[in-house]
């Protein structure tokens, strides 16, 4: 997860201000600064007994953002005055941050990146490299311990996180490095690396790691860019997509076997339910595929806006709709995909199989080997099975709906 708004420095930049009992102190900061966090974070710091007084902390944030928007200002004038403060509305004495003004800005897009190891609060690590002018924080996992599916609005961690900062290639390596292992509570033990990223076309060089996917006989999904490399073939369907909000490009197994299971289905004409669409991915393969209409549910408002973004790239935002589950009230339809985890989908199964018409069809994704056999036992008294499909440790699973079932 990375601490960035938009995919140039261009329009990440912010200008806003932090009270401190009455001094306002500015900053430039990256629209996904949570101003609340950063003020629990210097409370903890004194609450804990770190060697920083409020004061002391208070003049170390000043000096380090009056520094970062000295660079910045290299490269692009602040909004009012050239060489002087910006000139900002009049802000209430309770306010701690102003409304954003965008920077128009030519940063070199070159960038020192710091790997930070060792640390048991990467969220103390995260604000401390803010505060020494990072211009974007990363969190990556340092082994194999995926977190799956964290609810609306958390951000749980893993056991063994490396926290990635990105800096002005003219950052000074030490100060950075004292404002960590000043700022963070076990800054003592922390393990820091730098590397110096040259400048490149980034979405390029993202693009060279993704190559057009076929699902099935005829449904292909690519990025926009690469859509010319798919090879000439009279009935391919082709799905723009690229990666964004949600989870959902076609490159896990899971939806690789729903999709490659949509593409042999005659969906012409038929209503679809996508419960837990993510990015819409399935969703849209269904409409692409022939469906008249899907119903897409999300407990993330994110992958309902990824949803919606991705149908309208599309040309199927008019036949498909989106809800939260509490808003959800579809008509039975005649498919239902539901590509989760298997905790929730024993769960929905009587929710799930009550949303299919007599007759149709469901698929269940998200599972891995090992829970198939539970998942026919909740799902047994609603569908006549299809054999299973496994890929790369995880199952699909997919059947009929019983005719004698109300």
């Amino acid at each position: 997860m990375t601490r960035l708004d938009g995919g140039t420095r261009e329009k990440l930049s912010m200008i806003a201000t932090v009270t401190n009992k009455g001094q306002a102190r500015w900053m430039i900061i990256d629209s996904a600064f949570n101003a609340d966090k950063l003020i629990k974070f210097l409370e903890a710091l004194i609450r804990d007994g770190r060697p920083t007084s409020k004061t002391r902390m208070s003049n170390m944030l000043h000096d380090r953002v009056q520094s970062f928007s000295g660079r910045l200002n290299r490269f692009a004038p602040l909004p009012g005055a050239a060489g002087v403060e910006p000139a900002i509305p009049r802000v209430d004495q309770g306010s701690r941050i102003l409304a954003p003004f965008p920077l128009q800005s030519t940063l070199n897009m070159s960038f020192l990146q710091f790997r930070i190891h060792n640390s048991r609060h990467p969220e103390f690590v995260d604000e401390a490299l803010m505060v020494a002018g990072a211009l974007s924080v990363s969190f990556i996992d340092a082994a194999d311990d995926p977190v799956l599916e964290p609810g609306p609005g958390e951000t749980p961690l893993w056991t063994d996180t490396v926290v990635l900062g990105l800096f002005d290639p003219t950052v000074a390596v030490d100060e950075v490095e004292n404002t960590l292992r000043t700022l963070v509570p076990d800054g003592a033990d922390l393990r820091l690396e730098t590397e110096l990223l040259e400048d490149q076309d980034w979405v390029r060089a993202w693009l060279v790691h993704w190559e057009p996917l076929r699902f099935g006989r005829r449904l292909w999904v690519t990025p926009e860019e690469k859509r010319a490399q798919i090879p000439a073939q009279r009935d391919a369907v082709i799905m723009t997509l690229d990666p964004g909000l949600a989870f959902g490009t076609g490159t896990h197994p899971t939806t690789a076997l729903c999709l490659a299971w949509l593409d042999a289905q005659d969906l012409a004409g038929k209503t679809v339910i996508d419960y837990g669409c993510g990015s819409g991915i399935l969703a849209i393969a269904a409409l692409l595929l022939g469906a008249e209409r899907v119903v897409c549910v999300d407990i993330d408002p994110q992958a309902l806006t990824a949803t919606r973004q991705n149908a309208e790239t599309n040309g199927v935002a008019d036949r498909i709709a989106t809800c939260l589950p509490e808003a959800f009230a579809a008509a039975p339809a005649d498919f239902v995909l539901a590509n989760i985890l298997a905790g929730p989908l024993k769960t929905l199964a009587p929710t799930l199989a009550g949303q299919l018409k007599p007759g149709g069809r469901l698929v269940l994704a998200g599972l891995l080997d090992r829970q198939a056999e539970e998942l026919h036992t909740c799902y047994a008294p609603y569908l006549r099975f299809e054999p299973d499909l496994s890929q790369e440790g995880w199952t699909r699973i997919a059947g009929q709906r019983l005719q004698d079932e109300a």
